[in-house]
């Protein structure tokens, strides 16, 4: 209750200051808010409200249009949603009044009333081509709705029909039609008297059109002008028949019957045969050239349905195929198994395959996989690693197989400059990595006995840097200020030669230097120059 109470409050300030003109200038403006929106019902009554106080019929269809825009704007934020068919509805229902203010419009004040109403047209249609939600939840809604817009939009483009009879026009095309003529998606619509609803005709432009009920323009053949299937002016006599225009386009080897056995008025695709209707009972007789090469001779029903050749299963009962290599011969893969194909696949398809060892009494797996061995593989039994199932995963059981000398069976994969101890130093037995080099327990304590040292590289012990984990992260502590004199260069900057020793005169004049220490009395001063200036500034306090 208090909710209601609040939106009549609301409302009630609302239509009072739309009454106030310049107040309802800024209303007019609000939002802009989406159909399906809570604002929106506010922003309308905003809308409609200034609208009507609009001076003349010109400056109302005029912000009509403005409305219009407005609504048709919403679209974009909306598509691949259900909330497209309330947009749409909101669209249908500002059309239907601006056709309405149209009919006040005195002639002399068209010109851009028209130009702005199908432009607006236009960007409509192009729109509802991109929309996703609505074509599929109410396909036969949205093709009415669309060509409905198409219509009115060939109408409104013609100049020789006053837009104050577009509303009539729309009318009368959609009382002819036996619905809306410009009902909104999801609307509901009237029961048709027929099948296939006729669609109105309008010749000449401005006349009140007549049905055309001797082939009904439906689907794609909606917006077909009258000179494609009437040349010349000639109406009576013409053919109803698909084919009659349709022939060329029939491909080669096609069926020879008539069109809507398969096909529907709105398109080609999707096409569905009715074989049971042509009495068709051997399928050869019609798709012998779509048989595969080495495919199966035999009757098609066999393996595919009359809806489509995919997917397929063929009945290995049925066709009494008790032998697969009768006809599977060709599909076995060089150096492959040479017993039944049953061992190993199933009759619904060739993978997933399972061999089984034990039905087939496979005790030595190199009297088949030999070739399958690697160059250096451990030359024991293949089960010492490896299942039946599958090459990988393969887990080494060394225990088993007495292997207690790493070396003996991988020296070969050994790197140059590699540690030359027991691999079991560092790798464990179920892979290479990860790897842990154990220092203390090789009795390790000098790193440069193993490691050799980079160029240019600081000289001092590694354990300075590096910890026995890892080479990085490496950490140096440097007591000098590495942003002396807001420089930030490298290493050999200062330590050109590598290692601990550094020199100062590759930044500062060694002459100035040494005048300047003479006249202070510190005439022994070169590479001491940290014992003075260990935080680089020049004097330590």
């Amino acid at each position: 209750m208090r909710t209601r109470l609040l939106w009549v409050f609301l409302l009630t300030i609302l239509l009072a200051a739309v009454l106030t003109g310049a107040a309802g200038a800024a209303l007019a403006t609000l939002g802009p808010y989406r159909p399906g929106q809570a604002m929106f019902a506010v922003q309308y009554t905003a809308e409609h409200a200034y609208l009507d106080l609009q001076p003349g019929a010109q400056r109302r269809a005029a912000f009509g249009l403005t409305l219009l825009e407005r609504r048709i704007g919403a679209l974009e934020a909306v598509k691949a949603t259900a909330a497209e068919i309330d947009v749409l509805t909101a669209v249908n229902t500002e059309i239907e009044h601006e056709l309405a203010l149209l009919q006040n419009v005195p002639a002399e004040d068209e010109s851009p009333l028209r130009a702005a109403l199908v432009r607006d047209l236009e960007g409509l249609l192009a729109e509802l081509d991109q929309l996703v939600y609505t074509p599929s939840a109410s396909p036969q809604g949205f093709i009415g709705f669309r060509n409905a817009i198409l219509a009115l939009s060939l109408l409104a483009r013609d100049a020789s029909i006053p837009l104050a009879n577009l509303y009539d026009l729309a009318r009368n095309s959609s009382a002819a039609a036996g619905g809306q003529a410009t009902a909104a998606p999801g609307e509901p619509t009237p029961t048709p008297q027929t099948a296939i609803d006729p669609r109105m005709v309008l010749f000449p432009p401005g006349s009140p059109g007549a049905v055309h009920a001797f082939y009904p323009l439906t689907g794609a053949h909606a917006l077909l002008q009258c000179q494609n299937c009437h040349a010349e002016g000639v109406y009576a006599g013409t053919p109803n028949l698909c084919s009659t225009c349709h022939a060329a386009v029939r491909p080669a080897g096609h069926y020879s019957g008539e069109c809507e056995l398969c096909h529907g008025p709105d398109s080609w695709l999707p096409a569905t045969f009715n074989h049971q209707a042509v009495g068709a009972t051997n399928c050869q007789s019609c798709h012998a050239n779509k048989r595969p090469a080495n495919h199966y001779a035999g009757q098609c029903s066999a393996c595919h349905s009359t809806a489509a050749w995919r997917p397929a299963t063929f009945n290995h009962a049925a066709a009494g195929a008790s032998d697969c290599q009768s006809c599977h011969a060709n599909k076995k893969p060089a150096n492959h198994y040479t017993g039944q194909c049953s061992a190993c696949h199933s009759t619904a398809a060739w993978r997933p395959a399972t061999f089984n060892h034990a039905a087939v009494n496979a005790t030595d797996c190199q009297s088949c996989h030999a070739n399958k061995k690697p160059a250096n593989h451990f030359s024991g039994q293949c089960s010492a690693c490896h299942a039946t199932s599958a090459w990988r995963p393969a887990n080494f059981n060394h225990q088993a197989a007495g292997a207690t000398d790493c070396q003996s069976c991988h020296s070969a994969v050994r790197p140059a400059d590699h540690y030359n101890g027991q691999c079991s130093a560092c790798h464990a037995t179920s892979a290479w990595r990860p790897a842990s080099f154990n220092h203390a327990a090789a009795g390790a304590t000098d790193c440069q006995s193993c490691h050799s040292r980079p160029a240019n590289h600081f000289s001092g012990q590694c354990s300075q840097c590096h910890a026995t984990t890892g080479w990085l992260p490496a950490n140096f502590s440097h007591t000098f200020p590495l942003n002396h004199g807001g420089a930030n260069g490298t290493c050999a900057t200062c330590h050109p030669g590598g290692g601990s020793a550094y020199t100062c005169f590759n930044c500062h004049n060694q002459g100035e230097l040494t005048q300047k220490h003479n006249e202070e009395g510190i005439p022994d001063y070169i590479s001491r120059c940290m014992e003075c200036h260990a935080d680089g500034q020049k004097h330590d306090d």
